[in-house]
């Protein structure tokens, strides 16, 4: 659908703000961050291979957490600090350096500047230029760090296209609580819950919209889908390939949100 065509369409302007998770939603960092576990629990702490193999269904599990609490499930999951001679691994927090670890190998292999940039979900990324050139509100909330939403949203050029980036720095409460979507409409001003459109990958963070009573579009990667697919309490009817013409979805959802 053209932008003049989507400028002009009843239902779209009782929309006013578009909320997007960013990993597993903008783009695919849920896959780099998987690979990074993958790699330093293959190289670094030297996991056996029939131990490995349950990694995914794990990762899979915490998809929407924050980061360091993936890390430390992660972390007691493969009892790391009995397998690892790291003495950092024996202290008293160690899922802290084994977080810290990660982050490293991220920065520097997966999570790198030109990773990021080949994993972009372009159907997800695109209407953020679209509704900002339309007059709408647009909104990050993401369980990841200030700091790492902020690079990650300077490296796909977005700053001026953002009006509000709201993170687990920022709330106390993390997904799947409400809080971060109550807060990011607050803090924007607005007061009618259909004028609103929250886009998540991930279970945990549709929970959040839907405690928020806003209204979604799920749009599951190859981690989330199952876990979406598979809840009752996400309805079939928005969750959308991408594939799809969100445009239309998007519309659609307006007119049946009530």
């Amino acid at each position: 659908m053209s932008t003049h065509q989507l400028k002009h369409n009843i239902h779209l302007k009782k929309l006013k703000l578009l909320i997007f998770d960013l990993d597993g939603t903008l783009l695919n960092t849920e896959k780099l961050k998987f690979l990074t576990y993958y790699d330093e629990l293959k190289y670094n702490i030297k996991l056996k291979p029939e131990k490995l193999r349950n990694l995914k269904e794990l990762y899979i599990s915490l998809v929407g957490s924050t980061d360091i609490d993936a890390a430390r499930k992660i972390f007691d999951a493969f009892e790391i600090n009995n397998i690892s001679n790291n003495p950092l691994y024996k202290s008293l927090e160690p899922w802290n350096f084994f977080y810290k670890a990660i982050l490293e190998r991220y920065y520097i292999s997966h999570g790198n500047e030109n990773s990021l940039k080949k994993n972009i979900f372009f159907e997800t990324f695109n209407l953020i230029k679209k509704f900002k050139s339309l007059g709408k509100k647009i909104a990050i909330a993401t369980s990841s760090t200030k700091k790492e939403a902020s690079r990650i949203i300077k490296i796909l050029d977005l700053e001026n296209q953002i009006d509000l980036l709201i993170t687990k720095d920022d709330i106390k409460f993390p997904k799947p609580n409400p809080e971060i979507y109550l807060n990011t409409i607050k803090k924007l001003k607005i007061e009618k819950p259909n004028s609103v459109i929250c886009f998540e990958d991930s279970l945990i963070g549709l929970k959040s919209v839907i405690s928020a009573n806003l209204p979604y579009i799920a749009v599951p990667n190859e981690f989330t889908e199952k876990s979406v697919k598979n809840s009752k309490k996400i309805s079939p009817k928005w969750i959308i390939n991408l594939n799809d013409n969100l445009d239309e979805k998007i519309i659609t959802r307006i007119k049946d949100f009530t």
